[in-house]
C-alpha cells in the first residue's frame, strides 16, 4: 500500500529521530513537492513524520523508498534505516545522490511504525518528494524491485545490441547515413534507460558523482530528439520540411548543450519544455 495522504511536516528544520508526529508545525498531502507550494523553496530541508499502526498479524514486512529531490535520511522508532546521500543546511553538507530502496523491517517487533523522513534538496529546481513510499510484504517487494531492474538492464543491453547491428552494416558496405544514426540513437538512449527511474547503473556504480550522472541523464534524454530528428530527415528526405526538422535539431541540441554547461537548477527547469515540443516534432 501507498503511505500517501497526510503526514506532518517541519519546514526548515530536522526534527529528532524519535520524534512524534504532534510535534509536526503543519500537515500536507503526500507525496509532496515543494516547489509546487507557493510558501515554500525549492531550495531548503525539511523533516516529515507518519505514524503506521500494524495489524496484529502480518508477514515481514519492507519499505519501498523512491529517490527525493535530491537527499534523504529515513528513520522507523529512531533508528536510521535507509538514506540516499547526505542531507544537511547547506549546499555545502548537503550531498544528493539517487537510488529507490527496498529496505526490510524485519527487525521492528512492533504494531507501530513511527516514520521520521528528512529531505534536503539545493541544486535540483524541484525539491521533496514526488512518488509515494510504498508499504507491504518484503518478498513481495523485493521481488518486484529485481525484475524491475532485470528488465531495465535487458532493455538496455537490447539498445546496445541493436546499435551495434546497425553501426556494424554501416561499416561493413550499408553506408546510409540514417543507418548510422539509428546505431547512435541506441547508444545514446541506452543510458536514459539505466540512468533514470530505478536508478541500475547507480546501483552498479554507487560512487559516481551525482553532478556527471544528472548530466547524463538529461543530456540523453535531449540528444536523443536531436539524433532522431536528423535521422528522419535522413530516412525520409522528400517527404519532410529540411528547415522544420532542422530547426527542431537545432532546439533539441542547444538543449543537449545546456545540459552540459549548465548548472542542474537550469537544465532540468526546461524539460517542461522539452515535452511541450516533442508532440509538434512527432
Amino acid at each position: 500500500m501507498n503511505l500517501d495522504g497526510e503526514w506532518g511536516f517541519t519546514w526548515k528544520q530536522f526534527v529528532p529521530p524519535n520524534a512524534d508526529i504532534s510535534s509536526a508545525h503543519q500537515f500536507v498531502q503526500f507525496p509532496h513537492l515543494w516547489n509546487e507550494d507557493s510558501t515554500l523553496s525549492s531550495y531548503g530541508y525539511a523533516s516529515y513524520a507518519l505514524q503506521v499502526v500494524l495489524p496484529k498479524k502480518h508477514p515481514v514486512l519492507a519499505l519501498s523508498i523512491p529517490d527525493t529531490y535530491t537527499a534523504y535520511t529515513l528513520y522507523i522508532n529512531g533508528k536510521e534505516v535507509a538514506h540516499n546521500g547526505k542531507v544537511g543546511k547547506t549546499p555545502d553538507t548537503t550531498t544528493p545522490f539517487w537510488l529507490p530502496e527496498t529496505t526490510t523491517l524485519a527487525l521492528f517487533n512492533t504494531d507501530t511504525l513511527s516514520i521520521v523522513l528528512h529531505i534536503a534538496n539545493f541544486r535540483h529546481h524541484k525539491g521533496g518528494i514526488r512518488l509515494p513510499i510504498q508499504l507491504g510484504s518484503e518478498k513481495y517487494l523485493q521481488k518486484e524491485h529485481t525484475v524491475a531492474i532485470g528488465l531495465d538492464l535487458l532493455l538496455a543491453g537490447s539498445l546496445l545490441m541493436i546499435g551495434m547491428f546497425f553501426l556494424a552494416l554501416y561499416l561493413f558496405g550499408r553506408n546510409e547515413v540514417s543507418v548510422l544514426y539509428f546505431a547512435f540513437i541506441c547508444f545514446v538512449f541506452s543510458y536514459r534507460v539505466v540512468g533514470t527511474g530505478l536508478y541500475p547503473l547507480h546501483f552498479i556504480f554507487p560512487s559516481l558523482p551525482w553532478l556527471l550522472t544528472i548530466k547524463a541523464e538529461y543530456f540523453s534524454l535531449y540528444f536523443t530528439a536531436t539524433l532522431f530528428s536528423i535521422f528522419v530527415k535522413k530516412l525520409y528526405p522528400n517527404e519532410v520540411n529540411r528547415r522544420v526538422i532542422y530547426g527542431f535539431a537545432g532546439i533539441f541540441g542547444a538543449l543537449s548543450l545546456i545540459s552540459i554547461l549548465f548548472p542542474p537548477y537550469y537544465f532540468t527547469r526546461l524539460i517542461n519544455l522539452f515535452f511541450l515540443l516533442v508532440p509538434f516534432l512527432i
